[in-house]
């Protein structure tokens, strides 16, 4: 009985996150949370992998809802345009030319010139690793 109640919440889980990707593509970042979760040196990081090896079938089950949910927007996306990609922006994302120093302190559009809060944020990565190494990397690549 245990067995059928995880193997639905790894579905739900998996569905939910299919749909949060449809909404906001970048809201895949969120499955980085459970998997760095406690990974801070080499030993945690090939625990978590045993971990994962030792329930192999509900992550199976968690990747095939999320990519079943995931998949009808592709879908969608066929019908409607003939492509199974549809990019629907007009700005091109520019990964060879990145403009951090520009996205940070632009007068037009710098993130930290109009949320100076930010700095603080940003500072308290530097404590969180100090103080607690184990949930440091799940926070940082979610929110990074």
């Amino acid at each position: 009985m245990a067995s059928v109640a995880k193997n639905k919440i790894c579905f739900y889980a998996g569905a939910n996150a299919g749909w949060v990707t449809i909404c906001r593509p970048t809201e895949i970042l969120w499955i980085l949370v459970p998997l760095l979760w406690n990974v801070y040196d080499k030993q945690s990081l090939l625990a978590k992998f045993q971990l994962l090896k030792s329930k192999i079938s509900h992550l199976v089950l968690l990747i095939f809802a999320m990519v079943a949910i995931g998949s009808l927007q592709m879908i969608y996306w066929k019908y409607c345009t003939g492509h199974w990609f549809a990019y629907n922006h007009y700005e091109k994302p520019t990964f060879l030319d990145p403009y951090t120093l520009l996205f940070l302190f632009s007068y037009k559009k710098g993130w930290l010139l109009y949320t100076p809060l930010m700095i603080v944020a940003i500072l308290g990565f530097y404590f969180l690793y100090k103080q607690n190494k184990k949930i440091f990397f799940a926070a940082f690549f979610f929110r990074a």
